[in-house]
């Protein structure tokens, strides 16, 4: 739907060129992007539907094979040739990773730290099923002086990462920015690495319009275009943190950057470019420290987080043996930006941006030969409707084999917390049953919300060790579960029940590439 509107972006870009003389940059961008918000727009209205007789459920998207804009089964975990890449552990299990960000409060403490307790990591493993944790760390506490770290800010870090590591969460260190850094009223990018020119930033609202400042446009543009080498510290900084890090087999990798944007550079050529070439030199640098963790990277966020195609090319992993690199889009519809509740036309709009952001993400995933999880979805949920929206993410989700990590982890209308700090409705939709770990080769797995029954289907591998791992909430089974083996062939199984976690492992007596194993969970 939104390919369309090339052309049009297209003209604006001429048009952009023609104008050059006689506007300021920073007036060009603004003009840019509030013209192409427009088209985002304008793609999604052009949709046949009208409102009066709006059916939401009928255009409710399933991601299965007869609908997928893609050759091939999406809902089997395959596409195509292209049989999906998993992030695997020290068994060679196939993860899938279910968590939060942690947390947005750790953008406005003085120490950079988010909220939460020991307690409330344990807390989430155990009643949500957390496994995997998107943990925020922020460049200007890292290196506040150049060339200067901070190891008491990253001894903090260490000791927070001791806390998930007795629940046996996996942590992704993912070097946050919104707004740039605190010099141009955002956060990541210490004073010192802001060149922002003397620019001026008035702060906007909503807060994202920020991001349009001139001061702000400035500071990424000279990012981009490397100014007094500053790409060089950048990488020197991951350099530094990855090196810390490298042996600690609870962190499971590193997110290069939170949501790049493009200054004044032109979707969609920012990515193919200049973004391109400063994460293969992050990653390159990366490496030369820490072959062990998987490096995570993630598309602009403007446009790709409402359901545009990316123009990232594939990257390249220098490390020895296979790459390990996972790529990790955000989701935010723009409709959902709104306080728009989520029903009738809204929901049935926004549904069909899922389908074109799932079709998207996943052509793009299958070029890159490389796993997909979700690092951010997440909005308001008191507005009507929209834990629907949480559900239908996390359908879309499971249909596609991918994890997620939900934001964010902190009180209040947009967290899994009430203002008394316990679970709320939200935190109960995202401890739905899940598969933790798959010991081979996942095929499918789904989880039917009217019924309650989980079914998981796999390929033995004789080069993977241990059992399948199932999360299955009381919360879900209050009355308990039976679990059923529908395997083809006669094969000898066993369970073994974790109730303090609430995990079953399901160990199987035959791991061979031609066994393929077939179980469903249903409510007594």
């Amino acid at each position: 739907m939104f390919r369309k509107n090339y052309k049009y972006i297209n003209l604006v870009i001429t048009y952009s060129k023609r104008r050059q003389k006689k506007m300021k940059r920073n007036e060009i961008s603004k003009h840019l992007y509030f013209f192409m918000v427009v088209l985002i727009v304008l793609g999604v209205s052009q949709l046949s539907i009208k409102a009066e007789t709006i059916d939401s459920e009928k255009y409710l998207i399933r991601w299965d094979p007869s609908k997928s804009k893609i050759d091939g089964n999406i809902g089997q975990k395959k596409i195509g040739n292209y049989n999906k890449i998993y992030i695997t552990d020290t068994n060679g299990r196939s993860l899938i990773l279910h968590g939060l960000n942690t947390a947005n409060s750790s953008k406005g403490s003085a120490d950079g730290m988010p909220w939460i307790t020991e307690q409330n990591v344990e807390q989430e493993a155990k009643e949500m099923g957390s496994n995997f944790v998107r943990f925020l760390i922020d460049w200007s506490h890292i290196e506040p002086k150049r060339g200067e770290y901070n190891e008491a800010y990253l001894d903090k870090v260490a000791e927070r990462i001791e806390w998930y590591k007795k629940q046996g969460v996996h942590v992704l260190l993912d070097m946050h920015q919104d707004i740039y850094g605190p010099k141009v009223h955002g956060n990541g990018a210490p004073p010192w690495a802001t060149y922002d020119d003397g620019l001026p930033v008035t702060p906007q609202n909503p807060w994202s319009l920020t991001y349009l400042q001139p001061g702000v446009m400035r500071s990424f543009d000279n990012l981009w275009n490397n100014k007094n080498n500053i790409q060089q510290d950048y990488s020197n900084m991951w350099k530094h943190v990855a090196q810390r890090f490298s042996d600690n087999n609870t962190v499971i990798g590193y997110d290069i950057m939170n949501e790049p944007f493009g200054g004044s550079n032109i979707w969609p050529f920012f990515e193919k470019n200049k973004l391109a070439n400063m994460y293969q030199k992050v990653i390159n640098t990366i490496r030369t420290v820490d072959q062990q963790h998987w490096i995570f990277y993630e598309p602009q966020a403007f446009g790709v987080n409402q359901g545009l195609y990316s123009t990232l090319p594939k990257l390249q992993d220098p490390r020895q043996g296979k790459a390990q690199l996972v790529y990790t889009p955000h989701l935010y519809p723009i409709l959902l930006e709104t306080n728009a509740p989520y029903t009738g036309i809204t929901k049935a709009l926004v549904r069909n941006t899922i389908h074109t952001w799932c079709n998207n993400r996943m052509q793009e995933s299958k070029n890159y030969n490389a796993p997909i999880v979700l690092g951010e979805y997440g909005l308001d949920v008191t507005k009507d409707g929209r834990l629907d929206y949480v559900d239908d993410v996390l359908d879309m989700i499971d249909s596609i084999g991918s994890g997620f990590a939900y934001w964010s982890n902190d009180y209040g209308s947009w967290g899994p917390y009430d203002e008394h700090g316990n679970f709320n409705a939200l935190a109960e939709r995202l401890a739905r049953p899940y598969p933790r770990a798959i010991a081979g080769s996942p095929i499918d797995w789904n989880y039917d919300k009217n019924t309650k029954v989980l079914t998981v289907k796999w390929g033995g591998n004789p080069n993977v060790s241990g059992p399948t791992e199932l999360f299955l909430s009381p919360k879900y089974y209050p009355n308990g579960w039976d679990i059923k083996a529908n395997d083809p062939n006669d094969i000898n199984w066993s369970t073994k029940w974790d109730a303090e976690r609430h995990i079953l492992k399901i160990y199987t007596n035959t791991n061979t590439n031609h066994t393929n194993h077939d179980f469903s969970i249903t409510p007594k």
